[in-house]
């Protein structure tokens, strides 16, 4: 029987409403629309992209904090992984939080790394979704460019962001049961020149349950686009 991580099996003691990417309704699992003859037809291979989940040392000190596992969810070129998390180690993404008012950068946030992810269902099969040891793999159609099938995933994964969840009452009296600032979980990046940006793509997330969530989600968006039905298939 597989063994939970820490986190979650301590998040499971608690009655909070976690914030999921791809919102609760989410559909999960295997599908065979990628077999049918319709989806062939409509789909012609384009660009390539990464799905990830991020970590560094200062978020897991969040993570523990709340009991809940936190990754930056987000996508970057098909060949830019690395670059991508130079990128972020650079700029110390979501390093800053505001107390009191005043902007505080705190430690830990200039180690990001893509961190392993470990699907619990079979993949689907002939699926331009494919699940690698650090990231998700995503051919998409020549019709959906890259910031379009961004914007969509943006949108689906904001549904799991724990600056959002940290503002609802499940989330505010959850923080505050655990002594924890809500605040804590409202985080920025702070670039040349004191332009602030929120860190949006901080999401609860299970590097099991998910990872399968990220395919599900990057699966729908193709198959929502070239206009094929994605349902699960029977088990």
């Amino acid at each position: 029987m597989r063994t939970l991580p820490r986190f979650e099996r301590q998040s499971r003691h608690y009655p909070t409403a976690w914030p999921k990417i791809g919102g609760a309704g989410l559909q999960t699992g295997p599908t065979n629309v990628f077999l049918s003859e319709e989806f062939r037809d409509r789909f012609k291979p384009g660009e390539k992209r990464r799905a990830y989940a991020g970590a560094c040392p200062g978020l897991a000190v969040v993570s523990h904090s709340i009991a809940l596992p936190n990754y930056k969810i987000s996508t970057c070129g098909f060949d830019r992984l690395q670059q991508r998390f130079f990128e972020l180690n650079r700029d110390g993404y979501a390093a800053w939080r505001y107390v009191n008012g005043v902007l505080v950068r705190q430690d830990g946030f200039n180690a990001w790394f893509p961190t392993h992810l470990y699907p619990t269902v079979r993949p689907s099969p002939n699926s331009p979704v494919v699940a690698d040891a650090r990231s998700i793999l995503i051919t998409l159609p020549d019709s959906l460019s890259a910031k379009m099938f961004d914007e969509k995933f943006d949108a689906l994964t904001r549904l799991g962001a724990i600056d959002a969840w940290s503002m609802t009452e499940d989330g505010r009296q959850h923080c505050a049961a655990l002594g924890v600032d809500s605040d804590e979980l409202r985080r920025h990046t702070v670039y040349p020149g004191w332009v602030t940006s929120p860190a949006w793509e901080l999401c609860g997330f299970s590097t099991y349950s998910g990872a399968d969530r990220l395919i599900a989600i990057c699966e729908q968006i193709l198959a929502d686009h070239i206009g094929v039905a994605w349902t699960p298939a029977l088990r």
